[in-house]
């Protein structure tokens, strides 16, 4: 009876096996064959998606039209410039195919079975989206001179900092990283 009460993304903190920290936003679920007035609306609550690192697509695999609803997850993903982002296919409701024919899986596609009413498959999932944030981390170590300084506050708030040590011209830091702060972070104190 509340067809669109749940068009707001809800965004909560994760903090995954690795004792990283992540924000899940949960968008609202894609309807097959949406009036055309309400496609505004729904692309609205998408916008998250966009902006994202890593996609979890959560799927009914009990559904009868299961993989015709993945094709149609696929077309907004690419009409929303998201088609190229990492995927995670979290295959919910596991525990109503057993014993039926589980639905075809592309090649070096990373998969989840779970069942969110029975439990199963949560611990995995979190250690499937630990390991996709991993794969994008670099473990470095940054000499940042006293009067490059302002690159310190980024390197603590984007890496976890494994250790520290000040020195007579500056700070010696080893940290886990991603890649592309990594970069922003050397270019800085280069600059």
């Amino acid at each position: 009876d509340k067809l669109f009460a749940t068009l707001d993304p809800t965004t909560r903190r994760v903090v995954l096996p690795n004792n990283e920290a992540i924000l899940l936003t949960d968008t609202v679920g894609f309807i097959q064959n949406l009036p055309h007035h309400l496609v505004a609306a729904f692309r609205a609550t998408l916008e998250e998606v966009v902006e994202a690192d890593l996609l979890l697509h959560v799927v009914d695999a009990s559904h009868a039209n299961a993989e015709k609803q993945i094709e149609a997850v696929d077309k907004v993903l690419a009409s929303l410039g998201a088609s190229e982002k990492p995927v995670i296919m979290v295959y919910n409701k596991f525990d109503l195919v057993q014993g039926k024919d589980l639905l075809p899986v592309e090649k070096g596609q990373q998969t989840v079975s779970l069942s969110a009413q029975k439990g199963w498959g949560f611990g995995e999932l979190l250690e499937t989206v630990a390991r996709a944030f991993s794969s994008r981390r670099v473990r470095k170590t940054f000499f940042v001179p006293f009067n490059k300084s302002g690159v310190l506050p980024m390197l603590h708030e984007k890496g976890m900092i494994l250790q520290e040590e000040h020195g007579e011209k500056g700070v010696t830091l080893e940290v886990e990283i991603e890649v592309v702060w990594a970069n922003r972070a050397e270019a800085r104190i280069r600059d």
